[in-house]
């Protein structure tokens, strides 16, 4: 407390104890001790308490009491006070020493009588009680949308408190992520809690990520391409002459559109003019083009929506080939249907089968793989087998001869992944390394060459891939670390490097993006990245890249949705 003083006044004249009634002395109790100020006794100092006192939030109150003595201390009675505040932007006071809080800073609270003022020391400093987010609620309609969060923090009186640092948080940042300012983006489909934090004191917010969920897989057919979502949902794009994309009509699609059914697919294949898939039990549908019967379905009518495989077999691969479906049963057993000129479907003959027939050999199959008039086969060993047409060496025997049923690719080497193109083959081993062998008119063996070549040779520069991927004339690849590359005919810019040149030997897809799968169709390639997108370039012609146009892409675009 902080007291002011003025000198003593003229003093009243003394009345007389004679004058009084009082059976004690005058100014005594008959003990000779104080009974306070005497009558008319001049205030000397103006304490008030509290001295000095803190509020923290606006609008608070505080009684400040004030109390008149003389100059030995004694409280002077009856005494009225007049109050003020040095700053009323920060307290004001009114006329009972009721200080409310205005503002955050500094007042000084006086009270004055008789010329004497004594004075209080307020500080409002407001405290963060809680912290408003908005929206308190949001949803996003597809991952990768965002949303921009603001937060108020606010005194336990609900004012705003301004000039709060804040500091964002995602309790699930695979859902979404938030920067500094306030910026959510979704990840994945989900939920997550969004935090800001004002002084310690956190406000929350709630996000739900609905759109699409993340690409898993994409196939890239001839002129159509089709993809699977994470929850098992596929969408197909591109030439729907014969109904391949699956949506019950035959009206092309720029960007993805669903296939019709409830079915859930956990892999699924796009072939010349028809598509297949597999559900996670392990059902085979098949759905377009069917004059060979290649949907094996039993008959040989065009298919606008899914239809059953016959036989009952459960299947844990498929591959649509240009007009024949090969596929690898649960026990490891190769079937196939559809086109057998060539002997493509490895059962020793050359008739069409309009159900699934068993490949010859006897041979346990971890994946298969067809294109135009050819079939190969991984086995769970590491094997690669290969059947039907051998015109250009792509059964990789050694031979040009057509083979019936299957026959070992040259070479003893154990691959992990193999994909048959038109006209020829790669495949990638254990270790990574790439090998190709077959028509190599542009390039696409990878070696350097343009020499037709009847067993494997390396592709060149030493690239460790993950995933191979054989086209009409070219071929891509992505290798361990997620890196594309892309080598052969170019004509439709599909290797994606931003330039329409043919190359001999493995060349970088442009943009620096990382993939997990590549998918090679007739002219155009595709590949799902790291993060779940697809991205697609090259020939565009019929909508097969997705991105809602028919431009051709030289580069990789992102599939629309």
């Amino acid at each position: 407390m902080t007291a002011s003083t003025r000198h003593p006044s003229t003093i009243l004249p003394v009345v007389a104890c004679a004058a009084l009634t009082a059976a004690v002395a005058c100014g005594g109790d008959g003990d000779g001790g104080t009974t306070g100020p005497e009558p008319g006794a001049t205030v000397a100092v103006v304490e008030i308490t509290p001295a000095v006192d803190t509020v923290t939030a606006l609008g608070d109150t505080l009684r400040l009491v004030a109390t008149a003595r003389d100059a030995n201390g004694d409280p002077v009675p009856d005494v009225s006070f007049t109050w003020s505040s040095s700053a009323t932007s920060v307290a004001t006071v009114d006329d009972s020493g009721l200080a409310t809080a205005t503002g955050n800073g500094e007042a000084r609270i006086t009270a004055s009588t008789a010329g004497v003022s004594g004075t209080a020391s307020l500080s409002v400093a407001q405290q963060v009680a809680a912290v408003e987010v908005t929206p308190a609620v949001d949803t996003l309609a597809a991952v990768g949308d965002t949303v921009r969060f603001s937060a108020t923090p606010r005194d336990g009186n609900g004012n705003i408190v301004a000039d709060v640092s804040l500091v964002w948080l995602s309790f699930d940042q695979a859902v979404a992520t938030i920067d500094t300012a306030g910026l959510a983006t979704g990840r994945t489909t989900g939920t997550a809690t969004i935090a800001a934090i004002a002084r310690g004191v956190p406000g929350y917010a709630g996000l739900w990520v609905v759109g699409p969920p993340a690409w898993a897989a994409v196939s890239a057919g001839e002129v159509h391409t089709c993809g699977v979502r994470t929850n098992g949902d596929v969408y197909c794009w591109g030439n729907n002459s014969d109904g391949q994309l699956g949506d019950g009509t035959n009206d092309t699609r720029f960007v993805p559109g669903a296939v019709q059914g409830s079915l859930q697919f956990s892999a699924l294949s796009a072939g010349g003019h028809h598509t297949c898939g597999l559900t996670a039990s392990g059902d085979a549908y098949c759905w377009g083009w069917n004059v060979f019967g290649q949907l094996g379905d039993g008959t040989n009518t065009v298919r606008h929506a899914p239809v059953t495989v016959q036989g009952g077999l459960q299947f844990t691969t498929i591959t649509a080939g240009s007009r024949h479906t090969c596929g690898v049963t649960v026990n490891g057993d190769g079937h196939c249907w559809g086109y057998n000129s060539s002997g493509q479907l490895g059962d020793g003959t050359t008739t069409d089968h309009d159900t699934p027939v068993e490949v010859l050999g006897g041979l346990q199959f971890a994946a298969m793989t067809a294109d135009t008039a050819h079939t190969c086969g991984l086995t769970t060993a590491g094997d690669v087998y290969c059947w039907g047409a051998n015109q250009y060496g792509q059964l990789g025997d050694g031979t040009r001869i057509d083979r019936l049923s299957p026959v070992a690719v040259q070479g003893g080497l154990d691959f992990t992944v193999v994909s048959a193109g038109s006209s020829h083959t790669c495949g990638a081993t254990t270790s990574g390394d790439a090998y190709c062998w077959g028509n190599n008119l542009f390039g696409q063996l990878g070696d350097g060459t343009s020499t037709r070549r009847l067993s494997p040779v390396a592709v060149r520069d030493g690239l460790q891939f993950g995933d191979i991927a054989a086209g009409l004339f070219h071929t891509c690849g992505a290798t361990t670390d997620g890196d594309a590359y892309c080598w052969g005919n170019n004509q439709s810019g599909q290797l994606g490097d931003g330039t329409l040149t043919a190359h001999l030997t493995p060349k970088a897809v442009f943009g620096g993006l990382l993939f997990s799968v590549v998918s090679a169709g007739e002219e155009h390639t595709c590949g799902v990245t790291s993060g779940g997108d697809i991205y697609c370039w090259g020939d565009n012609s019929k909508g097969q890249l997705g991105d809602g146009s028919t431009e051709p892409r030289f580069v990789p675009v992102k599939v629309a949705g």
